[in-house]
């Protein structure tokens, strides 16, 4: 993985890596905007959308994917059933 101020390159098969090894039933990813904007990109929640994927096949509850920013978080999969609402 590797990335900057602005942008991150992750790669499933890391972020499943250790659940897999822990044989963990489910998690939460977390991670943080250094702008201080918990705002989810697009980019996020597509990354979201394929993890959850993934985590399914193989048979790994993915709880939520958090956003931390400055003093708040956001979480992804609550934006996604409110925008589904709408």
């Amino acid at each position: 993985m590797f990335g900057g101020a602005n942008f991150a390159n992750l790669f499933i098969k890391d972020i499943l890596e250790e659940p897999i090894k822990m044989k963990a039933p489910k998690i939460i990813l977390v991670h943080n905007h250094p702008s201080g904007d918990a705002t989810p990109s697009q980019q996020d929640i597509d990354f979201t959308n394929c993890l959850y994927d993934a985590t399914n096949l193989l048979g790994i509850q993915l709880l939520d994917h958090l956003v931390i920013g400055n003093k708040t978080y956001t979480s992804i999969f609550s934006k996604m059933i409110s925008e589904t609402k709408d």
